[in-house]
């Protein structure tokens, strides 16, 4: 952005010249009339002494526009930098971008020329200013032999846009002032590591009680800055960066670039893991990520606006970072992104790590679960971009209670013993060898087994959650367990269903129920196929918080559907079936 200031005075070259020209000859000769003629081209340039004044910023661009008359449209343009020496025989001018006779557009390093021939206005524009390109320019339009030049003065002034900043936002708290000015100041696509440091520096150092009313307004000014560090590339390129306020890196393929599968991004706080080659592919074959990790924003967006129990109270557990697809038209991830957090301290036991992302005004967990956790780092997968961070709430259920733990422990040891003794009754006591006691047997072996699990697991939850795979595991064998034991219920009530209907059939020598051959195939097939299904459907799906089965994704429901199934259908079926039976034997 730019500011013009300028005096234009509309005196063209055709009228001075035709005011020359209509000098009326003498009777001496023609001499007197060519005179002038002679001397101009001598003199060799003709200068329109009006003045455009250009203001831009270090690192930014300015626009020089440059009016003409009527009758130079067709003529050839330039922007001449410095005194421009008018002598009819100097070919040493200084001329960064010029147009040939006809051309509208021309082009030369940072330096582009675009004539608007409607409009009779002609416009230099300047990428990349340095403070070298500051001084004095000029606006031509070459007419004739290429000396009889029409001259516009131009004074170009570079500024450094923190000075700038500084002056127009006087108060260091004033967060709106200084938003104003860089999406004002700065809208060009590309910008310098320089320029961009400096403004991220300035604005995230304004106090954090200002900050954090523009909190959304600043995350997209700050996104918006370090996209403009992308540029166009046709195969790959990389470079990181570290201001006093943030750090991060910048990671961009072209059409050009050989990649497949996951690249990673990394900074001393934070890695991220993204399928980058199959964004492009969506995106006309390039696409560019940055990973950007605020040094305080923690402070000013902390754990006050993530909602939670009211017994809870959350604490932030990582610095802020946001991670950004610049200049994407098509931004939706092949597949989730997994992004590496280091803690900013160990968490303890009773401590629960979630992974949020903000959200407008608040943080907020959609989207986003823990993968895997241990006490320096937590993975976070998610299924979009966005600002994300790590926040840590104490559960008062984790927390630890000498009399809770020991009420735990003997209520535990009872029912691990009443499980035990129905165990060994169903295997090894037989009153009639025509009931069969392998449904039941089978039921009291998986319950068992699976509340000694989960009790086991859930007193030592906070040593085993930091090793995700054996989290993992026995959330694996828990839904396998608990799944076996309503099947095997299932199973048990179409037992009883067939016992009932022989009751008027009774033979010597009949078997009540199914064969344990058809049974157990059955009681253990079904769960392991279920497992296995949602298992190959999503493999995170297993180790949330707690342990067990995810909620996202509806991964709950793998458990949920076939219990809420067994329950709806099966056993309220053969109960009716059996009191049928029954009312039929009775002679009812």
């Amino acid at each position: 952005m730019n500011r013009h200031k300028s005096r234009h005075t509309s005196v063209t070259l055709s009228h001075r010249l035709f005011a020359v020209c209509r000098v009326k000859p003498t009777e001496s000769g023609t001499m007197h009339t060519y005179f002038p003629i002679i001397f101009t081209l001598l003199l060799g340039v003709y200068s329109v002494e009006s003045v455009i004044r250009v203001t831009g910023y270090v690192g930014g661009s300015a626009e020089i526009r440059c009016p003409y008359d009527g009758g130079y449209e067709i003529y050839s343009k330039y922007l001449c930098r410095g005194e421009c020496p008018a002598a009819i025989f100097c070919d040493n001018k200084d001329i960064p971008v010029k147009t040939e006779e006809g051309q509208t557009t021309a082009s030369n390093g940072r330096f582009t020329l675009h004539d608007n021939t409607t409009a009779r206005v002609f416009t230099v524009t300047i990428t990349g200013l340095t403070a070298g390109d500051c001084g004095r320019y000029r606006c031509a339009i070459t007419s004739g032999f290429g000396s009889w030049d029409v001259y516009t003065q131009v004074a170009l002034t570079v500024e450094d846009p923190t000075i700038k900043l500084r002056e127009e936002c006087k108060e260091e708290a004033d967060v709106d002032c200084m938003l104003k000015f860089i999406n004002k100041t700065y809208t060009e696509p590309t910008l310098t590591l320089k320029v961009v440091s400096s403004l991220l520096d300035v604005l995230l150092e304004a106090p954090a009680e200002s900050l954090v009313w523009r909190g959304e307004a600043v995350l997209q000014a700050t996104e918006t800055l370090v996209s403009k560090l992308v540029e166009p590339t046709r195969n790959i390129t990389s470079s990181r960066f570290r201001t006093n306020t943030t750090e991060g890196e910048v990671l961009s393929i072209g059409p050009d670039a050989l990649l497949t599968g996951v690249r990673r991004l990394g900074t001393a706080k934070a890695n991220l893991d993204i399928d980058l080659p199959g964004i492009a592919r969506n995106n006309n074959g390039s696409a560019s990520v940055v990973l950007l990790v605020y040094n305080s924003m923690q402070e000013v967006l902390n754990a006050s606006f993530f909602k939670t129990g009211a017994n809870q109270r959350p604490t932030t557990m990582s610095n802020v970072m946001s991670v950004v697809l610049p200049n994407a038209s098509n931004k939706t991830l092949p597949n989730p992104v997994n992004l590496t957090i280091y803690h900013e301290r160990s968490a303890s036991n009773a401590e629960v790590v979630s992974c949020v992302y903000w959200n407008v005004s608040a943080w907020i967990k959609d989207g986003c679960y823990v993968s895997a956790t241990n006490s320096t780092h937590t993975v976070c997968s998610c299924d979009h971009l966005s600002t994300f961070a790590l926040i840590v709430s104490i559960d008062p259920m984790l927390e630890s209670d000498p009399v809770v733990e020991i009420l735990n422990t003997i209520f535990m040891l009872i029912g691990l013993v009443f499980l035990t003794l129905a165990v060994m009754t169903f295997a090894l006591c037989r009153w009639n060898p025509r009931v069969s006691n392998v449904a039941r047997l089978n039921l009291c072996v998986c319950l068992l087994l699976a509340h000694a699990l989960f009790l086991l697991t859930q007193c030592f939850l906070g040593r085993i959650r930091i090793h995700a795979a054996l989290c993992k595991t026995l959330a694996g064998v828990l839904h396998f367990l608990f799944l076996c034991s309503f099947v095997w219920m299932s199973i048990e009530a179409v037992m009883l269903f067939l016992s009932v209907r022989k009751l008027r059939q009774v033979k010597a020598n009949d078997r009540a129920g199914l064969h344990w051959k058809v049974t157990l195939p059955i009681g253990y097939g079904i769960p392991l196929l279920i497992m296995g299904v949602s298992a190959g459907v999503w493999s995170d799906g297993y180790g949330s918080e707690k342990c067990w089965l995810r909620a996202e994704r509806g991964f709950i429901w793998s458990f949920r559907g076939p219990v809420f199934f067994i329950l709806a259908h099966p056993e309220r079926g053969t109960k009716r079936r059996v009191k049928c039976q029954i009312h039929q034997s009775a002679g009812v």
